[in-house]
């Protein structure tokens, strides 16, 4: 394409006498004078338009632009201090579950239940994507959204009926208390950020 300064001076030259223009300006035979109106002058003629309708444009493009980026700016306004509290939420995660589960995976009994051994695990592999949350706070927040929901799910599903019926035992009024620190998680995630990549965000393509 061309530039302002190249199209300025193509059409701010055309009295110059160079080849270009001579077949136009000179008073030669009425085959030159028919060469420059049928070819010369919708050639100037269409530079003339090009070069006004492309300067008009740039101010279009320019407002777009800076629309688009102000639009992307308001999206990605996390503050400094809630992603100080995201590291510290999954460093929190990361701590109790280092003191609690990584002993167990380090130094296992003989035999694991089935259950027990797939929970030390899943928790194990949540302590180490909650490690990258403290680098990546906003990348990693669906680690967040997991914690939340299997907690809620648990309380709800599991902790609610045994305490209705009067049957919590010391090792579900334990995991109960510990499910219940999960009520921080609400305030600590970002819901604006959320709704925006998350819900009105465009998905992936399929194919």
């Amino acid at each position: 394409m061309l530039s302002s300064n190249c199209r300025q001076e193509i059409i701010g030259n055309k009295t110059d006498k160079s080849p270009l223009w001579s077949a136009g300006t000179h008073a030669g035979s009425p085959a030159d004078a028919m060469a420059h109106s049928f070819i010369v002058a919708p050639f100037l003629a269409f530079i003339q338009l090009y070069a006004t309708l492309g300067d008009n444009a740039k101010p279009n493009i320019s407002a777009r632009n800076k629309h688009t980026s102000k639009k992307n700016h308001k999206m990605n306004d996390v503050s400094t201090f809630r992603l100080y509290l995201l590291r510290a939420t999954y460093l929190l995660i990361v701590v109790g579950l280092a003191f609690t589960i990584w002993p167990q995976i380090l130094h296992p009994p003989t035999q694991w239940s089935l259950w027990h051994g797939v929970g030390c695990s899943l928790l194990g592999a949540t302590s180490v994507l909650a490690l990258l949350g403290i680098r990546y706070p906003l990348t990693m927040l669906p680690v967040l959204f997991f914690e939340l929901i299997w907690k809620s799910i648990w309380l709800i599903a599991v902790a609610l009926p045994l305490w209705s019926a009067h049957q919590m035992d010391a090792d579900n009024l334990e995991t109960a208390q510990n499910c219940l620190m999960g009520v921080i998680l609400p305030f600590v995630i970002p819901w604006s950020y959320v709704w925006a990549h998350y819900v009105k965000m465009r998905g992936d393509r399929w194919r």
